[in-house]
């Protein structure tokens, strides 16, 4: 049998910051199972504030130092899905808000 458990993370902006803002995801580390669909072990971010919102990408294996999305909407939302069977360190990634170029 296996194991399987989820997070769900939602970031929003704070209500004073003007809507010309975009959020901005970069993995800082990253070791997770590698497979080529990324269909056990993943980070799946979406471009809104729920999973029901247009998948940004989703990733899996080791990275390093990589922008992960950039969302135009009020907030991001990240699912980290992972088994019991092989884990590798995990992820830390870093959220920043900024401008957007207009």
């Amino acid at each position: 049998m296996t194991c399987l458990s989820y997070c769900y993370l939602v970031i929003s902006k704070y209500e004073n910051v003007t809507n010309i803002s975009l959020h901005r995801l970069t993995f800082q580390e990253f070791d997770l199972e590698k497979e080529d669909d990324c269909a056990y072990n993943y980070v799946e971010v979406y471009d809104g504030l729920d999973h029901t919102s247009l998948s940004l990408g989703r990733f899996c294996g080791n990275q390093t130092m990589q922008e992960v999305a950039t969302s135009t909407q009020d907030g991001i939302a990240i699912k980290f899905r992972t088994d019991d069977h092989i884990a590798g360190k995990g992820f830390e990634l870093v959220y920043e808000l900024v401008e957007k170029n207009i």
